[in-house]
């Protein structure tokens, strides 16, 4: 643990210093192809990581920190990230101007940012898709247009706030799950501190949160809280909930689909019928203030087209010949022919999840597995998207889940140069390959690692 709060803590300080180094302003726009930038120091910190939670596992709640001593920590860790600058993802700036482009008037989800960002065009990195409205769900849209607003609309003020929220997210995230598995229950487990140090200590999550201030802190603290409305047997909370992180970021949808499925094997239609009216209302009230009719969805629409290093993406690219170009890739048929496939095995996966017999006991396993799905089938991926995921992974009592989500949150941060399609393929087996073989693990390979006996 000593290893782990002291390799967090030196990230901070690098990515700190770092930009103070060379002469130029503190703050600054960044030039784009940043994403993986220092990615090496962010994998080292894994190791630490993965030595702490077998250590956690073997010894059991007993064995170590309290989770209240734990999030204590992370705070030190989140709290030390929150003034360095964005070297890494640069999206947080996206996410300021819609919410600028919202105060002034400007729907962000008709209105390209290259039309109403003034003097924050510099900031935006997004080179390839300048002309694209937000991706992103109205909620998010209303709390950084809050942002913006709250600090008088100065960049540096919204920057460092939005920041510091999504830090206190990772953080209530974190808290929200030790309570949900304190009094235990189906397929969760029984120790608090395990569940917030693979959460809130995993270094994807750090950083990811406390460098890029991410919109999928938003999503893990909502799946958490619903997780405790579960546990308190609050089914409209959690629902209400559930459709609020599907307006953050869409993929959130696949938990509350699964939700939405054990609710159906809990009480038939007299349940399923007013908490997916219930969603609905939800997602309706949020899209109300930007609603201009089906163009409001254009952008999600464009955003399904685009690929990327993902397992789906990278075949899309190796099988169309465009593999330096993800745009060209994407609107070719062989795209088209790979989306309708990943398409159809999702909705075999999400057919499978609604046929679970475990799934009235077990909603949140059926949502991380039905959220494993769609990271593996998806095009486009980047390793920020695994944090609602991990949430769900840590407090769930699959450990070949919880192994293959957090190897997967080490292999993300990877990213290897040369030939182009050598090294992209390269790429996608070391980081998909080592999560999928540890996941599927014979079961005495994986009870004689953690030390365990009579299962």
């Amino acid at each position: 643990m000593w290893a782990l709060f002291a390799s967090l803590l030196g990230l901070a300080l690098f990515f700190l210093i770092r930009p103070a180094v060379g002469g130029d302003p503190y703050y600054r726009p960044r030039p784009s192809g940043t994403t993986y930038a220092y990615w090496h120091l962010v994998a080292l910190a894994f190791v630490p990581y993965g030595l702490a939670l077998w250590s956690r596992r073997r010894r059991g709640r007993r064995g170590g920190p309290s989770a209240g001593v734990l999030i204590a920590g992370a705070a030190i860790v989140y709290a030390a990230f929150v003034p360095a600058p964005a070297q890494q993802s640069q999206d947080v700036y996206q996410y300021l101007v819609y919410g600028r482009m919202a105060i002034h008037g400007a729907n962000p989800y008709v209105v390209a940012p290259n039309e109403a960002t003034g003097p924050w065009t510099p900031w935006l990195q997004w080179s390839l898709y300048d002309d694209t409205p937000t991706v992103y769900g109205p909620a998010w849209t209303l709390l950084t247009a809050g942002v913006v607003r709250g600090a008088t609309e100065d960049l540096l003020g919204s920057f460092l706030t939005l920041k510091a929220i999504t830090a206190m997210m990772a953080l209530g995230a974190a808290g929200l799950l030790a309570r949900a598995v304190s009094r235990g229950g189906p397929g969760l487990r029984r120790d608090p501190g395990f569940v917030v140090l693979a959460f809130a200590w995993n270094p994807l999550v750090v950083v990811s949160v406390g460098l890029g201030a991410h919109a999928d802190a938003a999503v893990a603290l909502l799946l958490a809280a619903a997780v405790v409305a579960e546990r308190n047997r609050q089914d409209p909370v959690v629902t209400l909930l559930l459709a609020v992180a599907t307006a953050v970021k869409p993929y959130a949808g696949v938990a509350l689909l699964a939700w939405l499925f054990a609710v159906a094997r809990r009480g038939s239609a007299r349940s399923l019928v007013p908490n997916t009216l219930l969603a609905g209302l939800v997602a309706a009230a949020l899209y109300a203030p930007y609603w201009a009719g089906v163009r409001t969805l254009t952008a999600f629409a464009e955003g399904a087209w685009s690929v990327s290093a993902s397992l789906t993406g990278t075949m899309i690219r190796l099988l169309s010949g465009h593999v330096d170009d993800a745009v060209a890739a994407g609107a070719t048929g062989a795209a088209v022919a790979l989306r309708v496939v990943a398409g159809l095995v999702m909705v075999a996966a999400i057919v499978a999840a609604a046929r679970w017999p475990r799934i009235r006991a077990e909603p949140w396993r059926a949502a991380a597995l039905l959220f494993a799905a769609y990271v593996l089938l998806t095009p486009w991926y980047l390793y920020w998207h695994l944090i609602g995921l991990i949430a769900l992974a840590s407090l769930v009592t699959d450990d070949r889940l919880t192994r293959g989500v957090g190897l997967f949150g080490a292999t993300s941060v990877l990213t290897f140069t040369g030939g182009p399609a050598i090294g992209l393929l390269a790429q996608t087996i070391v980081r998909y390959g080592p999560p999928i073989l540890a996941a599927g693990l014979p079961g005495w390979v994986r009870d004689r690692a953690l030390g365990e006996r009579g299962r």
